[in-house]
């Protein structure tokens, strides 16, 4: 019988062991994720910064790539119009330079089919 009871003596010591040594585990779990919660805050609070900066760094570049491509848009129609006043305010000289033009690409267009 005595066995049986040191058996029984052992098993509760040893499950004793392991209580105490898993509240120990626990503790030391506890104390850690205690000691990290704030490095974590700030980490996060700095990824949040970092994020909200591109963010607002993102929007001078879109609006000025915007500006950009309204102004490619709008500059044949501007281009176009410039040129139109200028051939209503001097019909002669359009004229001449139009003829110039059409001799020019004559001349290239000849030399290059010998």
């Amino acid at each position: 019988m005595e066995t049986t009871m040191g058996k029984n003596t052992g098993d509760a010591a040893s499950s004793n062991v392991i209580g105490k040594t898993a509240d120990s585990a626990h503790e030391a779990v506890d104390k850690l994720a205690r000691a990290a919660a704030p490095v974590i805050d700030r980490l996060a609070a700095s990824a949040h910064q970092a994020v909200d900066r591109i963010a607002s760094s993102g929007t001078p570049a879109a609006e000025w790539i915007e500006g950009n491509v309204r102004r490619v848009k709008e500059s044949p129609e501007r281009i176009f119009g410039d040129a139109k006043q200028r051939i209503m305010d001097n019909p002669m000289i359009a004229l001449g330079a139009a003829i110039l033009a059409g001799i020019l690409i004559s001349e290239l267009t000849r030399h290059r089919d010998r």
